[in-house]
């Protein structure tokens, strides 16, 4: 979806720095001010909104949506690049995969997105479609997670009967 309000419209760059101060918790009338005296934000409120200034209700409809979606993807590459260190350092100590951090991952926001679900139902019961989809995915991860242990159960064996064929062999 393309958002159209006066604060979408703004440069990206406009939109990063009052994102980030939003997140350090700056109040809505400072930011308003902000915003209303930037020479960027004023050529665009002039070229396609008559020149009318950024209003604190258009900075509530942006911490309603553009702000949001602004604030999971910042989570989410933070999670990413966590998870990739993470990863990193798993593979130079030689313990672990990073599937399992992933799958563990995946998992947690599972969880998250059931959470959200639940709250933009307003307390009524999910509809049988997210939920339909949702046990179809956890399904999908759980097969994972048994054939990763079985594939390690197979590796310990066959480790096992390679010690013991050299054993009584040597």
């Amino acid at each position: 979806m393309s958002r159209r309000g006066k604060i979408a419209r703004l440069p990206n760059e406009v939109r990063e720095e009052l994102n980030r101060r939003l997140l350090d918790g700056a109040s809505g009338k400072s930011v308003v001010e902000w915003l209303n005296s930037l020479p960027a934000a004023q050529a665009v409120l002039m070229a396609e909104f008559g020149g009318k200034p950024i209003r604190k209700q258009n900075l509530s409809e942006w911490t309603h949506g553009g702000y949001r979606d602004w604030l999971k993807t910042e989570v989410a590459m933070a999670e990413v690049r966590r998870l990739v260190e993470r990863g990193q350092a798993l593979k130079e100590s030689g313990r672990g995969a990073l599937s399992d951090y992933l799958a563990t991952w995946v998992a947690a926001q599972y969880a998250a997105t059931t959470s959200q679900l639940q709250s933009e139902s307003k307390g009524g019961p999910l509809e049988l479609k997210d939920l339909r989809e949702l046990c179809r995915d956890v399904s999908g991860l759980r097969r994972g997670d048994h054939e990763a242990a079985r594939l390690r159960l197979e590796k310990e064996r066959q480790k096992q009967k390679g010690d013991s064929g050299a054993k009584a062999g040597g």
